[in-house]
């Protein structure tokens, strides 16, 4: 649909889209400057953080699904947190083809370094916002987070409360988040479309 076709409520969501884009795109690009003071790229932060969080071996495959990385990516990204000491494989005992990682010691250690220290950068730019706009932002992307779990999810009753848990949850452990959920959501891990 081109510019000139589109009515005035699709013009405005088209803008709102094209703002928070550019400011998720800004915020990863800061944090992935951060992130090299460490000599870490942002996947191998996501999957070192998701390990650490975890505090037990995964799977290549359930690592691979929390970072959003196909396999052989997920391998790569892996081996170079082996060899900067941030995380080990093993084979599992069960199953000899099944690769587990988990963080060891040093990569542990890292991540709690990284997120004292993150803690000091948090998005700045909130913190200028009165309470009055930083209770409507939260009200707003609350409704969205709504909107997207009810368009990926077969459950059409999720309520509020039942989101931010969900978000608790991924943020506390998104491994363990993944594993429940694609057990009892399988829908809500297949490809988003409109």
């Amino acid at each position: 649909m081109s510019k000139t076709t589109m009515n005035p409520k699709d013009l405005r969501v088209r803008q709102v889209h094209q703002q928070m884009f550019t400011l998720m795109w800004l915020g990863m690009k800061q944090f992935v400057g951060y992130l090299q003071r460490y000599g870490l790229t942002q996947p191998q932060f996501v999957t070192l953080a998701a390990l650490v969080h975890h505090r037990q071996p995964a799977t290549m495959q359930q690592l691979a699904k929390v970072t959003l990385q196909d396999a052989p990516t997920m391998t790569g990204i892996v081996n170079r947190l082996v060899k900067m000491g941030l995380v080990q494989r093993t084979r599992s005992d069960a199953d000899r083809r099944v690769v587990l990682v988990e963080a060891t010691t040093a990569g542990a250690d890292l991540i709690e370094r990284v997120d004292c220290e993150l803690g000091d950068m948090r998005p700045i730019s909130f913190y200028g916002l009165p309470d009055e706009d930083l209770d409507r932002l939260e009200n707003i992307l609350d409704e969205i987070l709504l909107i997207i779990l009810k368009k990926a999810s077969s459950a059409q009753q999720t309520t509020l409360a039942q989101a931010k848990t969900w978000l608790q949850s991924f943020a506390a452990d998104p491994i363990e988040f993944v594993k429940n959920q694609e057990n009892a959501n399988p829908s809500l891990f297949s490809t988003y479309s409109e």
